[in-house]
C-alpha cells in the first residue's frame, strides 16, 4: 500500500485535474485517471487531494515551489439541505410530476438547467424517498365549520401529532449535528495525516541531502590523501655529501 507522496506526484495529481476542469471532465474522472496511472486508490487520492489543496490554500509558499496555482482548483461548497428546505424541494418536485413531469426533468426545471444542481436536487428526492422523512406531512383533524370549539379527541389528537412532530425534527436535528461533528473529525484527520506524511517526505529528503554530503566528504577526504602521497612521491631526492 502506498503511502508518501512524491513532488511529482502531486505535480501529476493537480496537473490532470486543471486540464481535465478546462474540458469540463469531472473530478473524480481525473482521480479516475491518476489513480489508473499510479495504482494508489481512488478514494485515497480523492482525500489527498481535497486536504492538501486546503493546506496549499494557507501555504503559498508550498504552492509556488511545486508550481502549483491555487485559484486554479475551486471546491464547490455545497449548502447543506436542513428539514424546511428539503420539504419543499419534496413538494415542488412531487407538483411537477403530478404535471407530467420526469423526476430528472422537474429537477432539472427546478435548479435552472444547472445539471450538477439537477444531480444534488435528484439525489436527495430519492434518498427522501427512500427515508420516508424528509416530506412527511401529518394530517392533524380538520375542524367542522359548524362547530365552534374542537372536541377532547381532536385536541388529543392535535397535541399527539404536535409531539411527535417535534421529537422527530429534535432527533433529525441531533442527527444532523452530529453528521456534522463527524465529517468535521474525519476532515481534521486527514489534514492531520497530510501533514504527516509531508514532515515524512520532507525527513526523508533532508536523510537523502545529509547521506550525499556525507559521500561528498569520503571524496573530498580520499582525493586530499591522494595529494598529499603524491606530494611525497614527487618530493626533490636529498643532496649526496661527497667524502
Amino acid at each position: 500500500m502506498k503511502a508518501k507522496w512524491k513532488d511529482d506526484e502531486i505535480k501529476m495529481l493537480f496537473g490532470i485535474v486543471k486540464n481535465n476542469n478546462k474540458k469540463n471532465v469531472s473530478t473524480l474522472d481525473s482521480f479516475r485517471e491518476f489513480s489508473n496511472i499510479t495504482k494508489r486508490n481512488i478514494y485515497s487520492v480523492r482525500n489527498f487531494y481535497y486536504s492538501y489543496l486546503k493546506i496549499l490554500g494557507q501555504n503559498t509558499r508550498l504552492a509556488k515551489q511545486l508550481e502549483i496555482d491555487i485559484n486554479d482548483f475551486k471546491v464547490q461548497q455545497f449548502k447543506h439541505f436542513d428539514e424546511p428546505s428539503a420539504s419543499t424541494l419534496i413538494q415542488k418536485i412531487d407538483k411537477l410530476k403530478q404535471g407530467g413531469l420526469s423526476t430528472r426533468s422537474a429537477c432539472f426545471k427546478l435548479c435552472g438547467g444547472d445539471i450538477k444542481q439537477m444531480l444534488r436536487y435528484q439525489n436527495k428526492y430519492q434518498n427522501c424517498k427512500k427515508d420516508k422523512k424528509c416530506a412527511k406531512i401529518y394530517n392533524f383533524p380538520v375542524q367542522n365549520k359548524q362547530k365552534t370549539a374542537l372536541s377532547d379527541d381532536d385536541i388529543k389528537s392535535l397535541f399527539m401529532g404536535l409531539v411527535k412532530l417535534v421529537k422527530e425534527n429534535a432527533n433529525q436535528d441531533c442527527k444532523t449535528k452530529y453528521e456534522l461533528f463527524l465529517e468535521k473529525t474525519e476532515e481534521q484527520k486527514r489534514l492531520h495525516f497530510i501533514e504527516i506524511e509531508q514532515k515524512n517526505f520532507e525527513i526523508a529528503e533532508l536523510n537523502n541531502n545529509i547521506l550525499k554530503l556525507k559521500q561528498q566528504n569520503l571524496q573530498l577526504n580520499q582525493k586530499l590523501k591522494d595529494y598529499r602521497i603524491g606530494l611525497l612521491n614527487t618530493s626533490p631526492p636529498k643532496p649526496t655529501i661527497k667524502a
